[in-house]
């Protein structure tokens, strides 16, 4: 078996099948999840075993069907008694059967017809919330490219960062093809299948129907061909009974492991789902941008963090045009020291206006980097993927999941509704086939 990162195991299969790896000889798997695991995958495909078997089941007892005809027609020499036509009675009980079987179908199709919208929501919540969650970071990117070209323009040197903000971006293009074809691997494929389940649950119906109207008006043709048709349509119907396992396992184990993911991200791998942008990269542009703030600031009296006497906190974005505001506290008291010190009004002023234009430029670069620091720190935590994980847990697993808890069982009983029908459908023939005593149709 592949080695695996440690991560939380999926857990055990649904619906009570072991989740057994047949890349592996039919081992127990005790993997992560990962899509792009052919082992993870291959015990997926395994949840849908049911399906898969009954599928073979068909085929095996349809060719055998065959070939007792053939072998009875070969080598049999005794002329088979001339077949009755069925009583009323019998045909009765035939056509109470069929109906009963129909209806099971038809329950079926309406479960699938009940779940199938709320697949495609979940998908598509899926889907939205990954692209949405990376558009984003192509602003997120852009506005730090902006405030860093704003402190090399007042005299900052970011130029040693720009190697740091390429990586980023590099980052984000692999990030954004990455996104790209998961979203068409879930919505695109999730969507084509649900539309299989869909056709096919309304071909099931019909042809429950028409054959319950051959039967009833004894259309013996009619019947042996939609028994031969419906044949190919029985190994439909058992083939999108076991997909749909699959699907409902790969489903499950995404929203489990989102949910692992926002409890402890070191304990999930969905990084082949939604990775994280170059922590690396991102944790030296902040550090850049902390070491452009301190050279910014250096001779001005602002500081961020530790203080000292008589110099100003930076809090917000409008400190600077607080500070040259004509009402400022600042710029009364200082106008104010400076002229009790015995310093004209006009004087201090001009003073006051000179010592604040010179902090102008060092100013502006501050605080240009401090505001790209904010986006940069979500960046190295990776916040996006969290906040879109968020989403999907929130919005979308509960209607894919509830969905898919529809299809299972209306799939189910489709197969086993038009399983028994497809056997009708013979049964029905051989009656409506019937004929007088002198007629010489055999009947199995």
């Amino acid at each position: 078996m592949a080695d695996y990162k440690e991560v939380t195991p999926v857990g055990p299969g649904l619906r009570g099948i072991p989740r057994l790896n047949p890349n592996d000889g039919f081992a127990e798997y005790e993997g992560g999840f990962d899509i792009t695991n052919m082992d993870y995958l291959a015990s997926c495909f395994f949840m849908g075993i049911v399906g898969y078997v009954l599928f073979l089941l068909a085929i095996v007892f349809f060719f055998l069907l065959i070939l007792f005809k053939i072998l009875r027609k070969l080598f049999c020499c005794c002329p088979a008694k001339p077949p009755k036509p069925p009583s009323d009675k019998t045909v009765m009980v035939t056509n109470i059967i069929a109906l009963i079987f129909s209806c099971i179908c038809a329950l079926g199709c309406f479960l699938v017809f009940s779940g199938s919208p709320q697949v495609v929501d979940g998908a598509a919540g899926v889907t939205g919330a990954l692209l949405d969650g990376v558009s984003p970071l192509s602003d997120d990117l852009g506005f730090i490219g902006e405030q860093m070209n704003i402190a090399t323009d007042n005299d900052v040197d970011m130029s040693e960062m720009a190697t740091s903000l390429g990586d980023l971006q590099t980052s984000l293009d692999d990030i954004l093809a990455q996104v790209d074809d998961v979203d068409q691997s879930i919505e695109g494929n999730i969507g084509m299948v649900n539309q299989m389940f869909l056709g096919f649950a309304v071909i099931y119906l019909i042809f429950c129907i028409l054959g319950g109207l051959a039967g009833w008006k004894k259309l013996g043709k009619t019947l042996y061909f939609l028994f031969f048709l419906a044949f190919f349509l029985l190994l439909m119907a058992w083939i999108l009974f076991g997909l749909s396992m699959t699907i409902s396992q790969l489903c499950f184990d995404l929203c489990d492991s989102i949910d692992q993911y926002l409890e402890d991200p070191a304990t999930s791998d969905l990084s082949a789902l939604l990775p994280c942008m170059d922590p690396e990269a991102a944790a030296e542009l902040e550090a850049g941008q902390k070491a452009g703030i301190d050279e910014a600031m250096e001779p001005l009296p602002v500081c961020i963090s530790q203080c000292e006497d008589g110099q100003i906190t930076l809090k917000d974005d409008d400190w600077f045009t607080q500070l040259q505001a004509a009402d400022s506290d600042f710029r009364i008291e200082t106008i104010k020291e400076m002229t009790d010190a015995g310093m004209p009004e006009e004087d201090a002023i001009t003073q006051f206006e000179e010592l604040t234009a010179g902090m102008q430029k060092p100013a502006t670069a501050a605080m240009a980097l401090y505001r790209a620091i904010g986006p940069t720190v979500d960046l190295a935590a990776c916040t996006f993927v969290t906040n879109v994980f968020t989403f999907i847990s929130d919005d979308a697993c509960t209607p894919l999941k509830a969905g898919l808890d529809l299809l299972y069982p209306g799939l189910c009983l489709i197969g086993i509704g038009f399983n028994a029908m497809w056997i009708i459908y013979l049964v029905w023939a051989k009656r409506a086939s019937a004929k007088p005593a002198e007629a010489s149709v055999e009947m199995y």
